[in-house]
């Protein structure tokens, strides 16, 4: 399977930081039946419990980068890079909004998530995928991830830069 090139083969997405007013959309897409489903917690979480975590994650742009995709103007997903500079990895998450999958969004997501860890001296990315989720499985792939490891209800793929 061929990587899909942003703006020909699948949407071009941008990238923005993400602050705290991004927390209403954040916990709406977080919280979504789907996105539960594909997620290794299933519960839906609070609006505190997701504030919390939001303004720890925001305060910490050495260990997470957290980012709205972005496609002609309007919010698409987000996506997450956890980073570990002992190892030169970086952990990679994105969730897409419902009115949103199924045209290759997740794959130009992953690939815009790519270009930033690049910039950021990150040597291989990491994706941790609820077994069961085929189209998060799918979008990796199409993103030049390969799988590393598939046990205990997870598929561990990686993409090195």
């Amino acid at each position: 399977m061929g990587r899909m090139t942003p703006g020909v083969d699948a949407p071009l997405i941008a990238l923005s930081p993400a602050c705290l007013d991004d927390a209403p959309f954040l916990l709406a897409i977080r919280n979504h039946p789907e996105t539960r489903r594909g997620s290794f917690s299933e519960d839906a979480i609070t609006q505190e419990e997701h504030q919390a975590w939001l303004t720890v994650a925001l305060a910490s742009p050495d260990r997470c980068r957290l980012f709205i995709g972005i496609e002609r103007g309007l919010p698409i997903g987000m996506g997450r890079l956890d980073l570990d500079s002992d190892t030169g990895e970086a952990e990679v998450s994105v969730t897409v909004h419902w009115d949103h999958q199924g045209r290759g969004v997740g794959t130009a997501l992953i690939e815009a998530l790519a270009r930033e860890a690049t910039t950021l001296g990150v040597k291989t990315l990491v994706a941790r995928i609820k077994e069961g989720n085929t189209g998060s499985r799918v979008a990796f792939a199409r993103a030049g991830f390969a799988v590393e490891e598939w046990a205990e209800g997870v598929v561990t793929m990686l993409r090195r830069l």
